[in-house]
């Protein structure tokens, strides 16, 4: 780069210099002039305020003791009149001393002398006022002739001031023309000089113009050099701006991959440990943290070694340095049981696995350490339980557990006595081996409703064995984990062989005495048929003589007849009801079953009780008003149910008692509750309650029955797959339940 040429002319900056200090000295000395005087009238002013603030607080001291005078002449309290002659006294001494200070200062004598005479007055009037016993007109004229010579005082320092003031205006007045003739003078100065200094530079500047465009020339030149070089850098400064995005991306990336390492790490639940080959702790996961006590702050760029127990410890370092010096390894690459110890002193032992990374610049040993002491506690545990599960199992009925897919994988000793097989026979074979054929399909059936709710099965099966056939009854029960995953079953075995003989014989017993009921059942539908025939014509003659308008019956022989009647009717009930039974006991009883509405036949029922209700005194009460209340059962059938259950309800009832009907919704029936406020049934009479002929101690009381309407009423039930129940209280009353199926 060319250098500029330099200037040929002559440098005016010494004439320059000379004329710039002449005009300096002269305004200097204009200064100097102007703060001599302008300090002079400043001290002339000064005192001039001093002596005019002087007097105005005279003024306001001569007021204010007017002031308290009169105050004081009209004051009643003792309290106050102290204070306000205090105050007088006080502001009293101040004016004294204030026109002592305006004796020093150039005020007219003639002026200061009356303002004496006028300031003594005051003070005699004012001592003369304070005197404690002045009478009050003598202290009123005393307070008015002193106000006369207050005023006098105030129009003597107003003629002062006013004076002063004047004077202070004048001299303000001086100030500004002085100080404006000498900005004056010194401008015209400045201004000749400047016009000398300008016709000197001109010629200078004329002169080097030429000069400094040839050099704006070269400036172009160099811009233009310099613009071409800064677009280059821009450019390299925007492929330098990508670089520094992708790295910051990638660093982002690695700083994500960090974090997500960390993580892992710190979540791992093996203890991880990484070392350098001089066996410095570089890494210390938390897990390890857990394992041995130590925080990663306490750990970290000390020895491993101190993880160790001795001798281990010691031995550590030069195990290290041979290993890296021979390439001969005993731990490295293999995993090892060894023993570690805790930021507390306390071992314990742990599995050691160390594998060594190498890089190009890098080196490191990694191990992972597995915590033992839990694993060991749990171990001991299970083989006490275990000793203490076979010690039980084997004293009892043969047990065995198997998998999902049926093989067997534990069995005790009674299991190995029943088969006359081994343990060791047994396990892994599958259970459906010791199951005849034909009831393999059976016995997988009874394992497909076995659930985590319904987590008991029961299946039976015969055995035959040595010419003899054993039954055995098993219990079998799922297994499922924590998650609810089915991990196996275990079975229970019962031989029940002596109660299935049991069970044989009294189902033999059983066939034996239905048929024996089934033809006495035959013997009563009969015999019902022989004997209605003779009842209903003693009933029909009975009422022929009760109604007898012609020859009317006297009143005892009327009485006579009318227990006939009832005779008659009662045993024309009992064999109703013998009939029924008869017939649904035989099988001759036919049902249709169809949908019902519950409403329909509770409405069609309860006006045939009104009677029955008031003569027992018994309210009725329904809530069953839903028609959609459907149920699959016969209707006439249904009906006579809940008229036997009502008619009964009414009549074992007490006084002024209630019966309630009511449906519940269930989720596969519907129940119906007939409910009274009665005496109720006790506890031991209810398994009673529902056997032919068993009126549970009623029949020795006034309410007529025949004690087999229940029991009607629930081979009625039954027949129509349905359930009746009852749930009473001694001395409260009962609740009679029935559910059918939904329709």
């Amino acid at each position: 780069m060319r250098k500029s040429p330099a200037l040929t002319t002559v440098n005016p900056s010494h004439e320059l210099l000379r004329i710039y200090l002449t005009c300096l000295l002269l305004i200097g000395t204009l200064m100097v002039a102007y703060q001599l005087f302008f300090s002079r009238s400043l001290q002339s002013a000064t005192g001039e305020t001093q002596i005019i603030n002087t007097a105005e607080r005279q003024r306001m001291l001569s007021e204010r003791i007017g002031k308290n005078l009169v105050l004081l002449l009209h004051a009643d309290a003792t309290p106050t009149r102290q204070t306000l002659s205090q105050g007088i006294r006080q502001d009293l001494e101040a004016l004294i001393r204030q026109h002592a200070t305006q004796t020093s200062r150039p005020i007219p004598a003639d002026l200061l002398d009356r303002q004496q005479v006028l300031l003594d007055h005051m003070k005699i009037e004012t001592d003369e006022s304070l005197s404690a016993n002045i009478e009050f007109d003598h202290f009123q004229q005393s307070v008015n002739r002193y106000l006369a010579a207050a005023e006098q005082f105030a129009s003597l320092n107003d003629q002062l001031v006013a004076a002063f003031e004047q004077a202070l205006a004048q001299t303000h007045h001086k100030q500004q023309l002085y100080a404006w003739v000498t900005l004056g003078i010194a401008a015209l100065l400045l201004f000749t000089q400047l016009i000398f200094i300008f016709y000197r530079s001109i010629k200078v500047i004329s002169k080097q113009f030429d000069e400094i465009l040839s050099i704006n020339r070269q400036h172009a030149d160099l811009i233009a050099t310099l613009e071409q070089r800064n677009a280059e850098l821009n450019q390299l400064n925007k492929i330098a701006q990508g670089d520094r995005v992708e790295i910051a991306r990638q660093a982002s990336e690695l700083l994500d991959q960090k974090l997500l390492v960390d993580a892992i790490l710190d979540s791992n639940r093996t203890g991880i440990v990484s070392i350098s080959p001089q066996g410095i702790v570089h890494l210390f996961n938390r897990e390890a943290e857990h394992i041995f006590g130590y925080q990663y702050s306490e750990i970290r760029g000390h020895n491993v070694n101190m993880l160790m127990p001795s001798p281990d410890r010691e031995h550590h370092d030069d195990y290290l340095q041979k290993y890296l010096t021979t390439g001969v390894h005993k731990i490295i690459g293999i995993g090892r049981e060894v023993t570690g110890q805790r930021k507390d002193g306390s071992l314990f032992p742990l599995y050691l696995t160390v594998r060594e990374i190498k890089s190009q610049n890098h080196h490191e040993f990694v191990a992972f350490i597995e915590n033992l002491a839990d694993i060991r506690q749990v171990e001991q545990k299970l083989l006490q339980s275990e000793r203490l599960y076979r010690a039980i199992v084997d004293q009892s009925n043969p047990i065995c557990r198997y998998t999902p897919n049926f093989n067997l994988s534990f069995v005790n000793s009674a299991y190995c006595e029943l088969f006359q097989l081994t343990a060791e026979e047994l396990l892994g074979q599958s259970v459906l081996d010791t199951l005849p054929d034909s009831e393999r399909d059976s016995f997988r059936a009874c394992h497909d409703c076995l659930t985590a709710n319904e987590n008991i099965g029961e299946y039976e099966h015969p055995l035959p064995a040595n010419n003899v056939t054993e039954w055995l009854q098993w219990q079998i029960r799922p297994i499922f984990d924590n998650d609810g995953l089915l991990i196996e079953y275990q079975g229970i075995c019962v031989v029940t062989t002596a109660r299935k003989q049991a069970e044989l014989e009294l189902l033999q017993a059983k066939q034996t005495a239905e048929q024996a009921n089934k033809a006495k059942s035959q013997f009563l539908s009969n015999m019902s048929h022989e004997l209605r025939t003779p009842l209903n014509a003693i009933i029909g003659f009975s009422q022929l003589l009760e109604t007898d308008i012609d020859q009317p019956l006297p009143a005892d022989q009327l009485d006579s007849v009318q227990q006939i009647g009832r005779a008659g009717n009662h045993l024309l009930n009992l064999i109703n009801d013998i009939l029924d039974l008869s017939k649904i006991e035989a099988g001759h009883l036919h049902l249709t079953i169809k949908p019902v509405a519950i409403a329909d036949v509770v409405a069609e029922v309860l006006p045939m009780f009104i009677g029955q209700s008031n003569k027992y005194q018994v309210g009725l009460h329904n809530t069953i008003t839903d028609k959609q209340l459907l149920i699959s059962a016969d209707y006439l059938r249904l009906k006579q149910i809940i008229v036997n259950l009502l008619s009964n309800a009414i009549k074992y009832n007490r006084p002024t008692g209630r019966v309630d009907i009511s449906a519940e919704i269930k989720p596969y029936c519907i129940r119906i509750n007939i409910s009274d406020t009665g005496l109720g049934i006790a506890a031991n009479k209810i398994s009673e309650l529902f056997q032919p002929f068993s009126r549970l101690g009623a029949e020795r009381g006034a309410i007529e029955g025949t004690g087999i309407g229940l029991s009607i009423t629930k081979k009625l039930v039954d027949r129509m797959h349905g359930k009746i129940g009852v749930h009473s209280t001694h001395g409260q009353g009962s609740c009679f339940w029935l559910e059918f199926p939904k329709a």
